[in-house]
């Protein structure tokens, strides 16, 4: 999650031959290249991106933590990725 979240997602695209974004439906994805769970194991990295990665993992990441101060931490960075993955998205569609 937030800044360094943000590398480690472009290091894994890099390693992966990932990419930095893809449209496509999660749900459609999850059968996919997930397995059928949300939770799967990822069977093709070059159909992967930083979007997916938020949408099918990391906006639960929340729910996994126990404590307080790890979830106020948690929220504010999940705020800065998906900030990040908006705008990234907004830039791609030739909209900014």
């Amino acid at each position: 999650m937030g800044a360094i979240g943000v590398a480690r997602a472009f290091l894994w695209i890099s390693k992966n031959n990932a990419k930095i974004y893809t449209d496509v439906d999660i749900d459609e994805y999850i059968k996919d290249n997930l397995g059928g769970k949300i939770n799967g194991r990822i069977q093709d990295t070059t159909k992967h991106s930083p979007q997916v990665e938020f949408e099918t993992k990391l906006k639960f990441l929340i729910d996994k933590l126990h404590t307080k101060q790890a979830k106020k931490i948690c929220k504010e960075r999940m705020k800065f990725y998906k900030s990040f993955l908006d705008r990234l998205e907004k830039e791609i569609k030739g909209e900014l």
